[in-house]
């Protein structure tokens, strides 16, 4: 015996869940689609209608607007394709102060919907200029980071989001999310917390206060920089050289040479160098040397010698020979 038949799915979406914050002159309104509609069935796209937004001005600076509130003051500001997630509204940051409100509604393809989503509540601060242009330059303890000062700002967000470059990354492919990495009320920031070999991003807003509330401006010009090792380890310092005495028969006269450890925390090892009567200095090593000590017994009693040392790092990087010791057997 068949019961009696189901009602037509109405294939409402759910209320989505948006984020809205004050970039400059606009507001940047962000928003998930939902997976399910209000009767926990799947969403199908051939059922989904347009996004409408909504938005509300109230008086004054606030960080909540409650739904009643928005709902009796609210007005349509635009209609979007089906499957949109994100909007740009234009804000009026001139005037008394006021809080711009908003909210969505998705549409089925019906034109009905479910209701409004959350409201959010942008407290509208006139923003300032933002950073004419970005400079990031790599050195070995930090990269550091300069723009010009921005008008109006009180202080300055810096972003950055980070990669390592490979080839499966191309040239279209879209840049990695940017996460808040200081606040600064300098126009420059050096940032340590980086890692060799890695490629990063970096931009700069201005922020601009009122009331206690903060505002961004627009985005600065991204600065993209390569951190590769190009630095040497210290010069080596400390350089002794003694000479050894024979004490057997047939043991070779020896010049002992020592220096004190590199701080180099990627150090590789040492090259020692030897400059016989003026000529220019040879490598006596042939491997690099792990310790900070070396024997030379390669000497001719009565000729004198002048040794010097390098360092050498995990990449490559060779530092300058320290200042010459004279040493004669």
């Amino acid at each position: 015996m068949q019961g009696e038949p189901l009602p037509p799915l109405l294939n409402l979406p759910q209320p989505a869940e948006i984020r809205a914050v004050q970039r400059g002159d606009k507001a940047l309104i962000d928003w998930v689609l939902p997976a399910l509609t209000t009767e926990g069935q799947a969403v199908r796209a051939d059922k989904l209608g347009p996004v409408e937004v909504y938005r509300a001005i109230i008086s004054g600076l606030r960080r909540q607007v409650g739904s009643g509130e928005f709902e009796s003051a609210a007005q349509r500001i635009a209609e979007l394709p089906a499957r949109e997630s994100h909007y740009s509204a234009e804000l009026k940051p001139e005037g008394p102060p006021h809080t711009a409100a908003f909210a969505i509604r998705l549409l089925n393809d019906r034109g009905h919907a479910a209701g409004f989503s959350n409201v959010v509540a942008v407290p509208v601060v006139p923003p300032p200029a933002a950073p004419g242009w970005l400079r990031a330059t790599v050195t070995e303890e930090a990269i550091l980071l300069e723009w010009p000062p921005a008008p109006g700002a009180a202080s300055y967000h810096v972003y950055r989001s980070q990669q390592t470059p490979g080839p499966e990354q191309g040239a279209q492919a879209p840049p990695p999310p940017l996460s808040l990495l200081a606040n600064t009320d300098k126009a420059g920031y050096a940032d340590p917390n980086f890692e060799f070999g890695r490629e990063y991003r970096y931009l700069v807003r201005a922020v601009a206060t009122r009331d206690g509330f903060s505002g961004e401006s627009a985005d600065s010009t991204p600065a993209v920089v390569r951190s590769d090792d190009v630095f040497p380890p210290p010069v080596p310092s400390g350089l002794v050289g003694l000479v050894s005495e024979s004490t057997a028969p047939g043991q070779p006269l020896a010049v002992e040479l020592s220096w004190e450890p590199s701080s180099a925390r990627d150090l590789a090892g040492y090259n020692v160098f030897r400059s016989d009567a003026g000529a220019p200095p040879r490598r006596l090593n042939t491997g690099l040397l792990a310790s900070p000590a070396f024997r030379d017994t390669a000497v001719t009693p009565g000729v004198s010698y002048s040794y010097s040392v390098s360092a050498v790092d995990q990449k490559g990087n060779q530092s300058a020979r320290c200042e010459p010791v004279g040493v004669k057997p």
